[in-house]
């Protein structure tokens, strides 16, 4: 445990370079075009285009290492939790199953 907690700045830097990285893509993907087919005019005559503009993989991605980066903080975040919480836990059940009060 001692380990993980050591590790804390580490993992909340990688998980803000992926953060940055998700942020980027949801944004760049918003404000693409996504229509399909493209129709541009070009002087007289018109030119369709068709470039599989609608597919989702940018997102799934980007969603997949959201996914990742929060369960790593959310990790380092219950191991900081128990570590600080032990001894409350411990005192508060020995009185309960001992009938003594806590000082």
């Amino acid at each position: 445990m001692l380990i993980l907690l050591r590790c804390t700045p580490q993992v909340h830097g990688a998980s803000r370079l992926a953060f940055d990285y998700v942020k980027q893509t949801v944004e760049t993907e918003i404000n693409s075009v996504t229509d399909n087919p493209l129709i541009f005019f070009l002087e007289k005559n018109g030119v369709c285009i068709s470039g599989g503009n609608f597919h989702g993989q940018p997102i799934a991605i980007a969603m997949d290492t959201l996914g990742i980066l929060v369960s790593e903080i959310a990790n380092i975040s219950e191991r900081r939790i128990e570590k600080n919480g032990k001894s409350c836990f411990v005192t508060w059940i020995t009185c309960i199953f001992s009938k003594k009060t806590v000082e």
